[in-house]
């Protein structure tokens, strides 16, 4: 295999596999008397490991460590398991911290009316970080976890955003450009863009999105991530292409997104329609939500004891929505009653 073959089976830039071979993580290819470089067939899968595990925590030279235990290496799988029981030990004690912080943050950071406050984002980071990397990337925009779903939704099972991202058969690539995709498929489809068209069609204006035509598009995906994201800096190259053309304090101003004080509003002029929209019959009228949970949740927060004003919206959503189009879902004739439980010291 050619390095630019390797490179994109693997996911990864061709720099990247020639670091790799500097290091001694993959074999040293083939010169042919073409003078062309050949990679052996196995290449992609070591460096697709190679990356995985450096996800999971594991330094290049542990990696190295685990590469020389293979079989045919070495095969000593006894030094490769005390490799990895060793990692998992420290993985451990990362999110014992982890949760020790979370705990911190709930006695010594009070739950704040902002939208989107520094608060809501370090509780949100945090309990992020204990998920699926694509169930996260949800949950970081105000979804409901796997557990706080199983307990409002009896009977759930898997987890559909996970499959929403499988079914897209994202090829093989790197953090930011998957995640790019899926906001293409789908947070830009059902969410961004909607909103824009329904809010300035209502004020009788014209808006086009530019940046969608399908040549800027082809462009940006063809991009390296370090092009699109550097360090702290989002959309790095459209910034740069702008410096000088645009004011600077523009370019540098926090961005504001199309997100409401939901958290506020929830604990002010919207709780009289949430509590006469989620009422205990109407819940249990669907057969599907427990009422016991969903008014669980509703209390936690109007007692600011946790921040849920996105996921009490997608709810109140929901149930105007089947009462406008008289949605009814059927009372299962056989179901069992789950235990009541606080679900919302997971969050």
């Amino acid at each position: 295999m050619k390095i630019g073959a390797v490179a994109k089976d693997a996911g990864v830039r061709v720099d990247t596999l020639r670091y790799y071979e500097r290091r001694g993580l993959i074999d040293e290819p083939e010169r042919l008397r073409s003078g062309y470089r050949e990679y052996g067939a196995e290449t992609p899968r070591v460096i697709r490991f190679i990356k995985r595990a450096q996800e999971l925590g594991f330094t290049l030279a542990e990696v190295q460590e685990l590469l020389a235990l293979r079989d045919g290496a070495g095969g000593d799988r006894a030094a490769a398991r005390g490799i990895a029981e060793s990692k998992l030990v420290e993985i451990d004690e990362k999110l014992r911290a982890l949760r020790a912080m979370r705990g911190a943050l709930d006695r010594y950071m009070p739950v704040s009316d902002e939208k989107i406050s520094l608060e809501y984002k370090l509780k949100r980071w945090i309990d992020g970080s204990l998920l699926h990397a694509d169930e996260a990337h949800f949950f970081w925009n105000g979804t409901f976890s796997s557990e706080q779903r199983r307990q409002i939704l009896p009977g759930s099972n898997g987890n559909g955003l996970r499959r929403l991202v499988d079914e897209l058969e994202i090829s093989r690539c790197g953090v930011v450009d998957r995640y790019l995709q899926v906001d293409q498929n789908y947070y830009l489809a059902d969410d961004i863009l909607y909103k824009t068209d329904r809010m300035s069609m209502a004020h009788s204006l014209e808006v086009r999105p530019p940046f969608l035509d399908h040549r800027i598009v082809e462009f940006a995906a063809g991009l390296p991530q370090r092009m699109k994201i550097r360090g702290m800096t989002q959309k790095f190259l459209l910034k740069e292409l702008m410096r000088g053309k645009l004011p600077e304090a523009v370019l540098t101003r926090n961005k504001t997104g199309f997100d409401i004080p939901a958290h506020d509003w929830f604990r002010g002029v919207l709780r009289g329609l949430l509590m006469d929209t989620l009422t205990p019959d109407a819940i249990s009228a669907t057969g599907i939500f427990d009422s016991g949970a969903i008014h669980g949740l509703i209390r936690d927060h109007m007692e600011r004891r946790i921040n849920v004003g996105y996921h009490l919206w997608g709810l109140l959503t929901l149930f105007l929505w089947m009462r406008r189009w008289k949605v009814e879902t059927g009372v299962p004739e056989e179901r069992e009653r789950p235990v009541a439980a606080r679900i919302f010291a997971v969050r």
